[in-house]
């Protein structure tokens, strides 16, 4: 009973009932202790004027229960909280039915904890994360019962500014006092006419400037048809691009003839049994069978032969008459080399250009990072985003499995990492599964799987064979030591069963919780529990047990564990009242605070991976703060800080150290961000207020600071990139990683949407450097004042944007719709100018449409005359497909 003692001698470690699972230990005797201290803390709840206590009655009132939500102003200087000076206003409009079960409350979850809640009738709080609580207030002599279909108003406040439809998150869930719960109908997403991916119901428009913008001085401005018209207009170049027949990316240099040949009988494939993957040919016919190119014995031969002391990855390619002659460097050269011919074959008229092609990339690491723990991806998604990645020959998938709210890698020997973490639905005590995080809804119900789920070893390891037969390496990511609750509450539900079977010692064995430990922290997405106690044996006991069952899979896949991505970032404060760490910091002479044990625990386990002959990989933030001389030589560093903030001086200090420098820039590589500064667009937008395809294709990873000629920050204001710290020694980057985090991302349709078309960029510029870009010099200095990037070079770039949208609009994205991949179609910019209709597209190609109220679509074939006071609206559409993009009205100029 010591624990319970000790529980009992420190009642701030109650934090919340709906964390009571950090405290369950020993027997059902000890439990009922801690939750009768809870519910005497609270008050008793008035039921409503007319309860129901049927079973059906939570669903019933769901169903009916109408809630709106409304953002007032961003950045009101009235009534914030704890005395900001700015901050949000909200306001929550709900409507109950006539029959409401008894005692019930909402579950909700918002972007960031709501700091002040204002309302005659209902408590709002702030539980953990982003889950918030409303319910009635106490009953009292001065509260009337709540009435049926009468409109309750919440004003609440907060400090993070809400400007888009998809960070008011939906789905929230109706509660009765029995446990019963079924999330409420009036605030789920639903497609409406006219739209690509669903919208919430709940949220009112954003129509006022405080309401779109973040801030008083915010200059971004936002989309509309007129605003892109003179955007699009913007893009438009004096200059030809000159190369023929173009793929994606880019090849390094061709000549092609001008002449084509006509493939009558197809492609004969070569004898490929020196390649000692059995799936590597399997990977090359399906996609030459999805771009319709035959495979026939009698077809054109295509002959291969390796090329010694040739570049990685690199390749040659001879079509003529005759053959198709193949030289390469490796199997993934041989691969690229397929590829490109799947993509120069013309499948209207079945003809491939005749001529010679030289390629190879221009970095080694050109990857995509997936976030599966915060919403769930299903395995086919995987496996279809691999085969669209190899396709335009991106080679690293990371797999980012583990965080707050999900835990997606089946551990045999550790089943409760996915039997309770790796779902979320309403239980209390979290035992059977996470309580609902960012609208995740009820896990265990087939309506809201798609927020939850995991795994299996035998989808991981078919994940990992198929990324390998495309040439394709899966960086695995369970991130420690913060995002770490999942696997924290995980082990709880271990600890507390293995307790009641009476077996403390294989209790305790991976327990990452210090029951002792008072500190009082928040994490960046508002978790005061999700932290791993880097003074824990059991964590490093863990840890181990997690990388040897991880390097197993990947062992009996055949397909060995090269690089792990611990994470490391984000630990924002923890330990501070921990024993465990007091008694560590006492023995370490090199540790004189809790501050620094962030490093100490990246420093252990890098050290830990990389003696298992695996280059360990990390977020900048957190291996930044390590000792450099403490850490393993080879180490993967992901650059994640904004350019605005000084990225390029972060990344010439890495790079500057020797580290595997990997490009993870927020504002031009996170695909969690909208395209458009528009708030129907989902997306979140903390490091920038949006992030489309052009500017992506603007990107010179090998010179970071000169973006402060042509990019603004997040506000639209101009910065500097000084000349601090010079790159030493030629030192290059690895490469560059596209990022979809999954806080927004509810569906792997909306995830298609976010990655494509812009993934298709980011092949093109981590593969091909055009000549266009600015070259790094030692000493120089950007700011928007400088032309280091110049007229000239503006020019050529936007030549090479028109020529690129125009294979993106003509076979790339129909390409996509065949595969099965469902892109965003960017809107259309137009303006009314003298009663004549303009339009212009994002992409050059995309076939422009309108229509004007009581007509059907007609294709824009150039201006036309309009009536003024006709409501006309405007979309762009794929050509040879019936995809199109969310459809919008025009105004006059």
């Amino acid at each position: 009973m010591t624990k319970v003692l000790n529980l009992i001698a420190h009642p701030l470690k109650l934090r919340s009932s709906l964390h009571l699972k950090k405290y369950q230990t020993l027997s059902g005797l000890t439990l009922a202790m801690v939750f009768f201290m809870v519910s005497c803390g609270t008050e008793n709840q008035p039921q409503l004027a007319t309860p129901v206590v049927a079973t059906n009655a939570v669903s019933f009132a769901a169903q009916q229960i109408q809630i709106k939500l409304g953002i007032d102003h961003n950045y009101s200087n009235t009534d914030c909280p704890k005395q900001a000076t700015s901050c949000y206003q909200a306001t929550m409009t709900l409507q109950f039915p006539q029959n409401m079960p008894a005692n019930w409350h909402i579950l909700f979850s918002n972007l960031s904890p709501i700091g002040k809640a204002v309302s005659n009738e209902f408590e709002l709080v702030h539980i953990n994360g982003d889950l918030h609580k409303i319910s009635p207030k106490a009953d009292d002599e001065l509260s009337a019962a709540i009435k049926a279909d009468t409109d309750y108003h919440i004003r609440f406040y907060g400090n993070t500014p809400l400007v888009s439809e998809s960070v008011l998150f939906p789905n929230y869930i109706l509660v009765g006092d029995d446990g019963d719960s079924s999330v409420i109908s009036s605030t789920t997403e639903k497609l409406l006419d006219g739209h690509q991916i669903p919208r919430p119901q709940h949220v009112k428009p954003f129509s006022l400037p405080q309401q779109q913008l973040r801030q008083a001085d915010d200059k971004v401005a936002i989309a509309n048809a007129k605003e892109r018209y003179y955007r699009f207009l913007s893009r438009t170049s004096d200059k030809k691009d000159e190369q023929q027949s173009r793929i994606i990316p880019r090849l390094e240099n061709a000549n092609w003839s001008g002449d084509s040949l006509k493939l009558l009988s197809g492609l004969q494939l070569p004898d490929m049994q020196h390649i000692k993957n059995t799936k590597f040919k399997t990977a090359i016919t399906q996609r030459f069978k999805a771009n319709s190119l035959e495979i026939n014995q009698q077809g054109l031969p295509i002959k291969i032969a390796p090329k010694n002391n040739a570049s990685p990855e690199s390749y040659s390619l001879l079509i003529t008459s005759n053959d198709i002659q193949i030289t390469y460097a490796d199997s993934a050269g041989l691969y690229y080399a397929m590829m490109s011919i799947a993509q120069l074959y013309d499948p209207q008229h079945q003809t491939l250009p005749l001529g010679v092609a030289n390629d190879q990339p221009s970095m080694a690491f050109r990857g995509l990072h997936i976030d599966v723990s915060r919403n769930f991806r299903s395995k086919e998604f995987i496996l279809q985003t691999l085969d669209q990645m190899s396709y335009y020959k991106l080679n690293k998938l990371h797999l980012h499995l583990a965080d707050d709210e999900g835990w997606r890698l089946h551990i045999p020997s550790l089943p409760e990492l996915t039997d309770v973490a790796a779902f979320r639905c309403l239980d209390e005590t979290e035992q059977n599964c996470l309580m609902p995080q960012l609208a995740g809804g009820n896990g265990k119900l087939a309506a809201t799987q798609q927020n939850s789920g995991f795994y299996s070893i035998e989808d991981y390891i078919e994940i990992l064979q198929y990324a390998q037969a495309r040439q394709i390496e899966v960086l695995p990511s369970l991130d420690m030591p913060g995002h770490s609750r999942a696997a924290i509450v995980a082990m709880n539900a271990r600890f507390n069963r293995l307790m009641q079977q009476e077996k403390p010692q294989q209790a305790q064995k991976y327990f990452l919780t210090e029951l002792q430990d008072t500190s009082q922290y928040r994490s960046i997405q508002n978790y005061n529990d999700n932290t791993l106690n880097p003074c824990l044996p059991a964590t490093y006991t863990f840890i181990g047990e997690v990388l040897t069952q991880l390097i197993d899979m990947h062992q009996a896949a055949g397909v060995p564990l090269k690089r792990y991505h611990i994470g490391a970032d984000e630990t924002a404060g923890a330990w501070t009242e921990s024993p465990a760490c007091t008694a560590l910091i006492a023995k370490n002479e090199s540790i004189n605070e809790a501050s620094q044990l962030g490093a100490y625990f990246v420093e252990k386990v890098a050290n830990k991976v990389s003696e298992l002959d695996i280059v360990p990989a990390a977020w900048s933030d957190g291996i930044s703060h390590a000792n450099a001389e403490n850490l393993p030589k080879i180490l993967q560093s992901n650059a994640w800080e904004a350019l605005y903030s000084g990225a390029h001086t972060k990344v010439h200090k890495m790079l500057n150290k020797g580290w595997q420098v990997v490009l993870s820039t927020p504002d031009v590589l996170y695909f969690d961000f909208p395209y458009e500064a528009d708030p129907i667009e989902p997306g979140y937008y903390w490091g920038s207020r949006y992030t489309d395809s052009y500017q992506v294709f603007q990107f010179m990873p090998n010179n970071l600071g000169v973006h402060a000629e042509i990019w603004q920050d997040k506000y639209g204001n101009t910065y500097t990139a000084p000349a601090e710290i010079d790159i030493q020694n030629n030192q290059k980057v690895l490469g560059i990683q596209a990022q979809l985090w999954g806080e927004t991302v509810r569906s792997d349709a909306q995830a298609q949407y976010m990655l494509f078309p812009r993934l298709l960029v980011v092949a093109e510029r981590a593969w091909h450097r055009p000549q266009w870009t600015e070259t790094y010099k030692k000493g120089v200095a950007y700011t928007a004042n400088t032309s280091h990037f110049d007229v000239q070079q503006t020019q050529e770039m936007n030549a090479d944007w028109l020529s690129f949208t125009r294979l993106l609009s003509d076979k790339a994205m129909p390409q996509l719709v065949k595969d099965g991949v469902v892109p965003r179609v960017p809107l259309p910019g137009a303006v009314i100018k003298l009663d004549k209709l303009h339009m212009f597209s994002a992409f050059n190609g995309l076939q422009l449409e309108y229509k004007i109220p009581g007509e059907v679509w007609q294709t824009y074939q150039g201006p036309i005359k309009v009536s003024k006071k006709r409501d006309i609206k405007v979309r762009a559409t794929i050509p040879s497909t019936q995809v199109s993009s969310r459809e919008t009205g025009v105004t006059e100029i």
